[in-house]
């Protein structure tokens, strides 16, 4: 009996190859079982569901219970009593996904270099990046938006984000000539190379002689046709025939690149993706699998452009609406059903296995094998992932880590569940309370028999000379229910790091619960930026390289070398730009107490204004704020011709009001004298004592908007300014 082979081994050297029968019952069955253990976290899942959006057994659109939707069972207290629906755990998860969506559209990607000589490219990427986020426009932010809701609404708290290169090529209709037609077949023909240009020429224009000609019949010619373009079809073929024959043009369908660049797919854990439960690190996790609903179209489409094998698309268009692996769904009493068959009416689920297998070396390398259970081939067999950054093609985000193991995540529903319940009591009993003693029991004196009493409005109750009507007080809204309201809150806000008036510490907690939540999360959309910028430099062509350009429009990269290297990427931003009030207080505190004390020029206050502006203005287009380099250059610009005019005798008007870089055009006229000491010497005495009062007015101005502010501030004086003046003062000594 021939030796079980199994899927986490790959044959000789590994590499693309086929897949045994034993190898992909293999991996058929590792997906039934960790399919199967899914069970659990599907029956969590779907209890987190049903508390989020507050469905239980019995509702009504109106928020109260009857009979008649309660088995015709009058409710308690009585009929038509509160049945409200506190959306706590949806109200969450909302301010959740909107915080970290608002921090996420505000950070800027930036790459930095590892190494010598690596500045510029990795400005170049810096620009590949954003441009390529920019193309993906509101996918990119649905994907994450949707992301979000799966990893903090989910219990498992767990979502991921695939990460793929696409080229979608559309076809559209062009008209064209048999000589346009040849001259498409002769650049087809000479892409491969290889090929001698003459015979490709000669070729080309037979083809069209032919094509012109009635001498082949239809039929012969179509085939051509086919042969020369061999994605044309059959009828299409002959029909090109007939019209360049008649008309002399045709139809022709011209394949177009209608997309190049990354995708990102947000996937959620038992519909989209399965992983072990027992999985630690994802990057070591195998197998896993990720499941897939398309329609027949597209699989038609991937057995033409991604030589899907025929069989395997045959067996597949075979199982319409056939789940390969359970999906579950709750009724309103929370009972775990597998969704009905009509759910995926006109689709069909593939499953994507990735795996981890060793060659013949006992080397590791990843692997992916497309199949469908109710087929014995694969889609087109084990093939070895050789994307450049190293890694599976997915980031996996959890929003609660309890433990080592991913799946170990509680969603907020799940956690919230609890509190939500008992603030819906102490709601649903405040509303009846409310109902009973808004029209309250009326009490009689004087009369022995009255019946029952029911009110309504203007209701006229008969009595005798004697009797009188008095209502009944109703009971003071409970004093415990009112604690016990305030402290359901203040658990709810504490945990979800949301401010409450009953913080102690001015609601610093919240900020800090926040700032890690928002810092977790950059990481992962880092992490996905990785993966991107290491696709885009090893799949971009060079036509989509050229077309990236920075703020200004100028084009960034010329080839692929301007993109080579290895690279950090960075999301500038901080958490507690959250908070507009937090923000301008450390402005505040940045401006009267931290420059003081920067006697140094330890910061570099041009970044630090930029930072600051981008703080309260986010969305802004770039071009408001100048390159720190830029800024500079133009300072030094109209000090130059600020110079020139001194030197014809005109005294310049100086800039009294803060809006120069006083120190930085004093700083020039030093430089110019280090360069050249004799550069002042020609100068006449009335001219040189210009330059001299315009160096003063430069040096006072610098410490009026610098030295003395800090002083006034502070107390203390920094070192004085006057020594910039040294080389000069040489000068006119000389």
């Amino acid at each position: 009996m021939a030796e079980e082979q199994k899927y986490d081994v790959a044959t000789a050297d590994g590499g693309d190859g086929a897949v045994t029968e034993d190898q992909l019952n293999g991996l058929k069955d590792a997906a039934s079982l960790w399919n199967e253990r899914s069970k659990d976290f599907w029956t969590r899942r779907l209890n987190g569901e049903n508390a989020r959006f507050c469905r239980w057994a019995g509702q009504s659109p109106d928020g109260r219970v009857w009979a008649d939707n309660n088995g015709n069972v009058i409710p308690t207290p009585f009929e038509g009593a509160s049945d409200q629906r506190v959306g706590w755990a949806d109200s969450l998860v909302g301010e959740k996904v909107r915080t970290l969506m608002v921090a996420m559209m505000r950070a800027q990607p930036r790459c930095e270099g590892r190494g010598n000589g690596d500045a510029m490219r990795a400005k170049r990427s810096t620009a590949l990046l954003r441009w390529m986020i920019d193309r993906m426009g509101i996918e990119w932010l649905l994907q994450w938006k949707v992301l979000l809701n799966y990893a903090w609404a989910d219990s498992p708290a767990v979502a991921m984000m695939g990460v793929e290169w696409e080229v979608r090529t559309e076809i559209e209709m062009r008209t064209v000539t048999a000589d346009e037609l040849a001259k498409m077949y002769a650049e087809m023909a000479s892409q491969g190379g290889g090929a001698d240009p003459e015979m490709i020429q000669q070729a080309a224009l037979d083809f069209k002689d032919a094509l012109l000609s009635s001498t082949d019949g239809e039929e012969d010619m179509a085939s051509m046709v086919q042969s020369f373009f061999p994605d044309v079809k059959p009828a299409r073929a002959r029909k090109i025939v007939r019209q360049i024959r008649k008309d002399g043009v045709a139809e022709f369908p011209n394949p177009r690149i209608a997309y190049e660049g990354p995708t990102i797919t947000a996937k959620r854990y038992g519909n989209e993706f399965i992983i072990p439960d027992n999985a630690k690190k994802f990057r070591d996790a195998t197998p896993w699998f990720t499941i897939e609903w398309i329609t027949e179209q597209e699989l038609k489409a991937r057995q033409l452009n991604d030589g899907w094998d025929k069989q395997f698309v045959e067996d597949v268009l075979k199982h319409e609406g056939e789940p390969c692996l359970d999906e579950y769904v709750s009724n309103e009493s929370g009972g775990l059903f597998k969704s009905g068959s009509t759910t995926y009416d006109g689709l069909y689920q593939v499953v994507y296995a990735y795996y981890i297998a060793l060659n013949e070396d006992d080397a590791p390398a990843r692997y992916l094998t497309i199949f469908h259970t109710g087929s014995e081939k694969t889609a087109n067999g084990r093939m070895l992932i050789r994307d450049a950054h190293g890694s599976w093609p997915a980031v996996v985000y959890r929003s609660d880590v309890t433990d080592s193991f991913i799946l170990n995540a509680r969603g907020i529903p799940e956690e919230v569940s609890p509190l939500q319940s008992a603030m819906k009591g102490i709601v649903d009993n405040g509303l009846d309370a409310n109902a009973i003693w808004s029209l309250p029991p009326i009490l009689s004196f004087g009369i022995t028999k009255h019946g029952n009493m029911y009110l309504s409005p203007l209701k006229i109750i008969e009595g005798k000379r004697d009797s009188r009507f008095e209502t009944m007080k109703g009971p003071q809204y409970p004093t415990q229910a009112s604690i016990a309201e305030k402290q359901l809150e203040r658990l709810r806000d504490w945990k979800h790091g949301r401010p409450n008036a009953e913080d102690a510490d001015g609601g610093q907690a919240a900020a800090v619960t926040r700032e890690e939540d928002v810092i977790w999360f950059l990481q992962h959309v880092r992490d996905v930026c990785r993966m991107m910028l290491a696709l885009a430099r090893q799949n971009a062509s060079e036509e989509l390289l050229a077309r990236v350009t920075d703020a200004a429009g100028d084009q960034m990269i010329r080839d692929r070398s301007d993109i080579e290297g290895e690279f950090d990427v960075r999301l500038i931003f901080d958490p507690a730009d959250l908070d507009f009030e937090n923000t301008k207080g450390r402005m505040e505190l940045v401006k009267n107490t931290i420059l003081s004390l920067d006697s140094g020029m330890a910061i570099n206050r041009s970044v630090l204004v930029q930072t600051a502006f981008r703080s309260v203005f986010p969305y802004l287009p770039d071009e408001v704020i100048q390159d720190v380099g830029m800024g500079e250059e133009k300072e030094l610009k109209d000090e130059a011709r600020n110079y020139s005019m001194l030197r014809a005798g005109v005294m310049p008007t100086l800039d009294t009001d803060g809006n120069w870089n006083y120190q930085l055009r004093r700083q020039w006229y030093d430089q110019l004298a280090q360069q050249n000491p004799n550069v002042f010497l020609d100068m006449g005495e009335d001219k040189k004592a210009m330059l001299m009062e315009w160096l003063k007015g430069l040096e006072q101005q610098a410490t009026q908007f610098g030295e003395n502010v800090q002083v006034g501030r502070t107390g203390m004086s920094a070192q004085p300014a006057g020594a910039a003046s040294e080389p000069v003062a040489e000068q006119q000594q000389g």
